[in-house]
């Protein structure tokens, strides 16, 4: 768990990115082609130079595109919002209030086969035409769909109260 300090009342509780095993394929890629060359230099087979260029540079590509998605994506979740936060240096900035979210109609889990067995997935959140969010590719995602169902759960008008007849 992450606990930020920040101005105000309103501090980070938690915060989410998206997981590495979300870009398996990339990482994956990035290391046959290491392999590849490493096979090629080991074996004695002599290859022009600018083919090792080649590799490297498509290599360092790969691996700084998936860090720079990763580090695009942002969730903070604080007492009463969540935050999505978009981008690093130009960033966009969505607040989703848990009251308002207080009587939210669907609540959905999303995995394939592969997420399920590493243990990643999205969170899909529809309320209101205006209250749908997506938060995408996080480990754990059933202890993060508990904690935004404990926050919207804190935040509802009458949380606590017994029920008025």
């Amino acid at each position: 768990m992450i606990l930020v300090m920040s101005q105000g009342a309103d501090y980070i509780l938690k915060t989410y990115r998206r997981t590495r095993k979300a870009f398996i394929i990339e990482y994956t890629c990035a290391a046959i082609l290491i392999l590849l060359v490493l096979a090629f230099i080991i074996s004695g087979t002599v290859l022009p130079n600018f083919i090792y260029w080649v590799v490297v540079i498509i290599v360092i590509l790969i691996l700084s595109w998936t860090e720079l998605s990763r580090a695009f994506v942002r969730y903070n979740i604080t007492p009463g919002k969540l935050v999505i936060i978009n981008g690093i240096i130009q960033q966009k900035k969505k607040n989703v209030y848990f009251h308002p979210l207080a009587y939210v109609p669907d609540i959905n889990l999303h995995q394939s086969r592969l997420q399920r067995i590493l243990n990643y997935g999205s969170i899909f959140v529809s309320g209101d035409q205006s209250e749908t969010f997506q938060v995408k590719d996080v480990d754990s995602p059933k202890k993060v769909l508990e904690f935004i169902e404990e926050m919207i759960e804190k935040n509802k008008p009458n949380h606590g109260a017994p029920p008025q007849q």
